[in-house]
């Protein structure tokens, strides 16, 4: 305060006394959070080490991985599913409306990822979260007999929650259950995929599941790269601009169709509409296409090229 102060101040001994107390216990302080931060950042070095090692199926390893993890409170020996968390976007709450500076932004980030790791860790006790580059990664630490669906359920849920409560758009990717040491370089390269896939289909978020990924997961990097059109690939674009141009559906009835192997009644059951209906939409999709839509030689590609349409519409 003498420091600050414009005048002498004359202190009695008492008051000096107050205020040696008072400086030396915010110097304990100051120190005492320096301690606690340089703890925190020691913890994630070892968490990044330790996920570092544990995904990339290095040989000869396993008593030491074990060891780490251990003492971050994590059991290898026991059930866990791998999951990457990315940001996606981050909504005008957070400043979206200005330009963040790098520092800014990082720090956002890691407040978020530390939400993010004490509500996994809350529902699923034992597990371990850290970063990993720009991605959150948690092994969920999850019983045997639960359910996939059940953690991606819990998982889309807490998407929704982080997009409804704090305008954080987040994507997430899920790989299958890890049983035993060596699957988790597996799990990873699981996850990881599920996460770029499901990100390129839909940019605000939203939850992959490995095994949900069907087709996409072989056409998408196609999808990305390829700049020559077929005849499907027109097929496709002409059923589109018609669709937008008109505002109807042929284009999800064509699909159903194709997917249901040409089978009518499955398709319009499945679209839940009217014979008729999709009668009207099959005969308005025929004369569209200059293929013949009953020949069983162009549904394959044509369910293929409609897909890849969706994969670039979608980014």
């Amino acid at each position: 305060m003498s420091c600050y102060s414009s005048k002498v101040q004359s202190w009695t001994d008492e008051e000096q006394l107050m205020l040696v107390t008072i400086a030396n216990q915010a110097a304990l302080a100051i120190k005492h959070l320096q301690h606690v931060e340089a703890d925190i950042l020691t913890q994630k070095n070892l968490v990044r080490s330790l996920f570092d090692d544990l995904f990339s199926n290095k040989g000869g390893m396993e008593e030491s991985l074990y060891r780490r993890a251990s003492f971050l409170g994590c059991d290898l020996t026991q059930l866990h599913v791998v999951v990457q968390m990315e940001i996606s976007q981050v909504g005008a709450a957070h400043g979206r409306e200005k330009i963040m500076s790098e520092a800014e932004r990082v720090a956002l980030y890691r407040s978020i990822g530390n939400q993010l790791g004490q509500r996994i860790q809350i529902k699923y006790p034992g597990s371990l979260a850290g970063e990993r580059d720009t991605t959150l990664i948690s092994l969920l630490r999850v019983g045997e007999n639960l359910p996939l669906h059940q953690i991606v359920a819990w998982l889309d849920e807490l998407v929704h929650q982080m997009r409804n409560q704090q305008q954080i758009y987040l994507s997430v990717g899920v790989g299958n259950p890890c049983y035993g040491i060596n699957d988790y370089s597996r799990g990873y390269a699981e996850a990881n995929e599920a996460l770029e896939v499901g990100l390129f289909l839909n940019q605000e978020g939203g939850t992959m599941q490995f095994n949900a990924l069907g087709v996409y997961r072989y056409i998408y990097k196609f999808a990305r790269t390829d700049t020559l059109y077929d005849e499907y690939q027109r097929q496709i674009s002409v059923i589109s601009e018609y669709d937008q141009r008109k505002s109807t559906h042929l284009l999800e009835t064509l699909e159903a169709y194709l997917e249901c192997g040409g089978n009518t009644p499955k398709a319009y059951n499945q679209l839940n509409i009217h014979r008729n209906t999709m009668l009207q939409r099959m005969e308005r999709l025929q004369a569209l296409c200059t293929i013949d839509l009953e020949e069983h030689e162009h549904r394959l590609p044509l369910l293929v090229a409609l897909k890849v349409y969706k994969l670039r519409a979608h980014n």
